[in-house]
């Protein structure tokens, strides 16, 4: 079965150099052309120099642990992008990000807990963490993992229940949310886990299963899976959280 990568190079990419890169796994409602728009991951990596490899699903769908049907092997699939990554493109394998959005960032807990080691940090705006008590797999090699989660929808509460999962399975201590600064819709919990990972969570009042960012070239379509007037950008936050971390040894 042949699949589709959209791959974005940063500005003044040079191939003797190496580059970090983010694997981005849209939502299941867009594609992998919405998905730059949506996220702006492509003029991050401009301004930051870092790759991005935007991953098609089938169908606009993924084949994870509990969302959302088909037989594709798309574990497979981000594994072989990522082996494209580091020896074609030569993205620093020590620095190789994942990042889903919605059915997207369920998967996205999927590929660090069936790829072990791959990749350094995730980033999930709206997705499902699957523990192994629910069908999914244990993590043995933990990541820093920065969470966006709307608070609005029937999602929600899935959302809240699957991150109590997590916290739990990472060792963490209880998480205590407090505004973030002025802004009253937004709030937010940081606290470093069993073996020195990281969980940084947001939470958004007004906010559902869409994207927080600027909105910057969104179509309207796009826009349908986007909160743009939260005063908040989750890829830059994102990107921001990744800047720091790279895979341990």
């Amino acid at each position: 079965m042949s699949r589709e990568v959209l791959v974005h190079a940063p500005t003044g990419y040079q191939p003797g150099r190496t580059y970090p890169a983010v694997v981005a796994l849209h939502g299941s409602v867009t594609d992998v052309t919405a998905m730059p728009r949506i996220s702006g991951l492509s003029q991050l990596a401009d301004a930051n120099g870092f790759l991005v490899f935007y991953l098609q699903g089938i169908d606009n769908s993924w084949n994870g642990y509990t969302c959302c049907g088909g037989s594709q092997d798309d574990v497979g699939f981000a594994k072989a992008v990522v082996e494209h990554a580091v020896k074609t493109w030569n993205a620093d394998a020590n620095r190789v990000y994942a990042v889903g959005h919605w059915a997207g960032g369920s998967l996205a807990y999927e590929l660090v807990a069936e790829l072990p080691g791959t990749f350094a940090a995730l980033g999930v705006v709206n997705g499902a963490y699957t523990s192994a008590a629910r069908g999914g797999r244990a993590w043995t090699a933990p990541v820093p993992v920065v969470l966006f989660l709307g608070e609005q929808g029937r999602a929600a509460p899935t959302f809240q229940t699957r991150l109590l999962d997590h916290v739990k399975d990472l060792g963490c201590p209880e998480l205590q949310p407090a505004f973030l600064g002025a802004n009253k819709r937004i709030t937010r919990a940081t606290v470093t886990c069993r073996g020195g990972i990281d969980l940084d969570v947001y939470w958004f009042r007004d906010v559902a299963t869409e994207w927080p960012g600027p909105g910057t070239g969104a179509t309207e379509a796009d826009r349908r899976s986007m909160a743009v007037d939260q005063g908040f950008d989750a890829g830059e936050v994102m990107w921001a959280f990744f800047a720091k971390r790279s895979r341990k040894a």
